[in-house]
């Protein structure tokens, strides 16, 4: 791809009852000036290079220029089919695509990296298989097994599937560099929470209905540097209905954000019953505000950072480390 030349990627997975497998498509125009560095066409996570789903920075009002209509052949460079199911974002970095994928039933997890240029599969790895995986049951028809997306950076990709596997691969050759899928957690309805990319470190969120935590891994080794559990009580025990029984009131969906505050990063995490504040570092809990709802799939919105963490109320009670009050 030329400097000139403005992609958008997307990644479709229609329901089971619609279709079996997945569309890769690039969607582009050609022949205008890219405003800004080649840079600006990475995509190197879950929302994009800034964490909020925009290709600029907070406050860059400059037209980017990409094309705000499609069809099956208008503004689409290339489609290429990618087997089984996967609802993640794709991530962009280098002239290539990858995306992960895993089979309906949940056997099988896969990662592809295609070239961006031509739509070509360039690898397609197969990473992890589970002979007994958890079916869906009533989630299938709102989620799948390879949902959690990808993160990336100059000569790696992280790719993560839950409790099934987490792995680092190499994105000159695919070569797969370390691999974890000793991770428990019980996601029940299927995992969805993405990546975290931090420094050296690769932050995984495990909000099932048996555990719940942030784990953090060395990204170069995927050794565990820290782990943090939820530190909110649930009080649930004797919450009648199935719903309980089952953990639903425990689990969460969402994906945390790393935001500057002025004096320190913070890591801001929506779990079930709780809003977290963590440092990043260490995985130490800085602040938690209480509410009363569960199944939390929103991540925090970064435009918004300065309220968070100035005035830390939520319609609920505010806890702060040691200080709490």
């Amino acid at each position: 791809m030329h400097e000139h030349d403005r992609v958008a990627v997307t990644f479709t997975s229609a329901p089971r009852r619609h279709q079996r497998r997945a569309w890769l498509l690039l969607l582009g125009l050609c022949g205008a000036a890219w405003v800004g560095p080649l840079s600006h066409a990475d995509w190197p996570e879950f929302r994009g290079p800034f964490g909020d789903g925009h290709v600029s920075a907070p406050g860059d009002t400059r037209v980017r220029g990409l094309p705000l209509e499609w069809s099956e052949t208008k503004n689409v460079r290339w489609k290429t089919r990618i087997p089984h199911r996967g609802w993640s974002t794709p991530v962009v970095m280098e002239g290539k695509v990858w995306v992960t994928t895993a089979t309906e039933e949940g056997h099988d997890f896969y990662v592809l990296g295609v070239d961006a240029a031509t739509g070509e599969v360039r690898f397609h790895e197969h990473l992890f298989h589970s002979a007994d995986p958890e079916p869906l049951g009533n989630g299938a028809s709102m989620n799948c097994y390879a949902t959690p997306s990808s993160v990336i950076e100059p000569g790696r990709v992280y790719v993560h599937f839950g409790s099934f596997g987490t792995a680092a691969l190499d994105t000159a050759d695919g070569r797969v560099l370390w691999k974890r899928d000793d991770l428990p957690c019980r996601h029940y309805r299927g995992p969805a929470s993405s990546l975290v990319l931090f420094e050296n470190l690769v932050i995984l969120t495990m909000d099932g209905v048996d555990q719940q935590y942030h784990v953090a891994l060395d990204k170069k080794t995927g050794a565990k540097v820290w782990r943090t559990d939820r530190s909110v009580a649930w009080n649930d025990e004797h919450v009648p209905g199935q719903m309980a029984r089952d953990g639903d009131l425990r689990k969460a969906h969402s994906t945390p954000l790393i935001v500057n505050t002025g004096d320190k990063l913070q890591m801001l995490s929506a779990g079930a019953k709780a809003a977290y504040g963590y440092d990043p570092r260490t995985g130490r809990e800085l602040w938690r505000v209480q509410y009363p709802d569960w199944s939390a799939a929103p991540r925090p919105p970064v435009r918004a950072r300065s309220r968070v963490h100035r005035e830390r109320v939520v319609e609920g009670r505010v806890a702060r480390g040691e200080d709490r009050r």
